[in-house]
């Protein structure tokens, strides 16, 4: 893959994030972190909290029905992602990228297409589906050469 010198490289998933920056040219590709954040969620929804669930009369039935528990560790993930797309958003609008490539799992491209501003993703231009936030640079760049 071509990646433009100076170009942002987000490597997130639901928990983590990494800054990346190229400092190479053309297909030389030079990963430098430039900001790192973990949130790390319980291992169980469980322990973020949990409640029987609810029920509810049916309409027109003496029956309940059952609404499924809330699921706190993937709302969790999700506004960690949103706040991740806030910050992409003002790093576009303040020129810290012109452009991007965002590397995460499908759960988190899929908050961040729908939070990013226009410029941020008139920006992007790549999105590659993958964790690797726990791989090491080197690992990422490799991925980064070989994709087409």
């Amino acid at each position: 893959m071509r990646l433009p010198k100076n170009a942002g490289v987000i490597v997130a998933d639901g928990e983590k994030y990494l800054v990346l920056r190229n400092h190479g040219e053309g297909l030389r590709i030079d990963l430098r972190v430039e900001e790192a954040r973990a949130e790390p969620n319980p291992s169980h929804t469980a322990d973020m909290g949990t409640d029987r669930p609810g029920r509810f009369p049916r309409p027109g039935g003496a029956a309940r029905e059952t609404v499924e528990e809330t699921d706190w560790k993937r709302l969790a993930k999700e506004e960690f992602a949103t706040s991740l797309a806030g910050h992409i958003n003002a790093a576009v609008r303040d020129g810290t990228f012109e452009s991007l490539v965002v590397v995460a799992d499908a759960r988190t491209l899929g908050v961040l297409r729908t939070r990013l501003d226009a410029a941020a993703q008139a920006a992007v231009i790549r999105e590659i589906e993958g964790d690797y936030t726990r791989h090491p640079v080197a690992d990422i760049r490799t991925m980064l050469e070989r994709a087409t």
